[in-house]
């Protein structure tokens, strides 16, 4: 249907269709969930074809309890507010998105850098949540941010890092439950915050700077459970030159006790 200049498009499915090539949609009323990501794509012509740039996401709380007068966002910043004893912001200047169809870059600061306020004779933060603060003349480039702990700016190992958040469009941010937090700064391991962003720029589009970034919440007291993140896929796994063979193929690699023995 077709009103008012916009096309809208109505569909249904069950909740759990069992079919491997479905997503379940899942509850997703609490806000340390992410609401469900919705993913459009469409052409003018009868036949299928690579979208181009011809393409929209987005995302929604299907199982909200709240009233529809308050935005997903207004809902998350209230609780994060309410629960937090401060926040810090992580964002560029003005960064020089390359004139590259995609590029990848890091920024990392330190406690010093970020400059929290702490009470007297601490040295650590809780971590309770984050949103992103999207630089509305570039959000289109903005593809997705990983976040990790290091020990410090010149730590590039991928070993010793500590995930605590991955962003990507039509994600507004996470608050954990009351009891549950990420501790910051509490070991010589996580003294220092590393975020990576990923430009997209498939029309190669040249002049655009960023300033985007995250706001992260904290509370000055340890929760009663740490938080963390299961990173599946090892990027050290190699084929050592070996070619994939077409069509569906499967590889399988074991990880003897010895390797993690010491």
């Amino acid at each position: 249907m077709v009103k008012n200049g916009w096309m809208i498009v109505e569909m249904s499915r069950l909740l759990d269709t069992n079919d491997g090539q479905d997503h379940a949609i899942k509850n997703d009323v609490d806000l340390w969930s992410p609401p469900t990501r919705i993913i459009a794509a469409w052409g003018d012509h009868d036949t299928m074809s690579y979208h181009g740039q011809k393409k929209a996401r987005g995302s929604v709380r299907l199982f909200a309890h709240y009233s529809n007068e308050l935005t997903e966002m207004q809902v998350l910043l209230e609780t994060l507010e309410e629960g937090s004893d401060g926040y810090f912001d992580f964002i560029e200047d003005e960064f020089a998105i390359p004139t590259e169809e995609t590029y990848y870059h890091d920024s990392c600061r330190t406690f010093e850098e970020l400059n929290i306020e702490l009470p007297e004779g601490q040295s650590m933060i809780t971590m309770i949540g984050a949103v992103p603060i999207l630089d509305e003349e570039t959000a289109e480039f903005v593809h997705h941010f990983t976040v990790h702990l290091r020990k410090d700016c010149s730590d590039e190992s991928s070993l010793s890092r500590t995930m605590v958040y991955a962003w990507a469009p039509g994600d507004e941010g996470w608050a954990l439950p009351n009891d549950i937090g990420f501790p910051v700064f509490d070991n010589v391991n996580n003294q220092a915050v590393h975020i990576q962003i990923h430009y997209d720029n498939p029309s190669l589009i040249a002049g655009a700077k960023d300033s985007s970034g995250l706001r992260f919440y904290y509370t000055h007291d340890e929760r009663t459970h740490r938080a963390g993140i299961l990173e599946v896929g090892d990027p050290w796994l190699l084929l050592n030159g070996e070619s994939i063979d077409e069509g569906l193929t499967q590889y399988s690699f074991t990880c003897p006790g010895t390797c993690s023995s010491s």
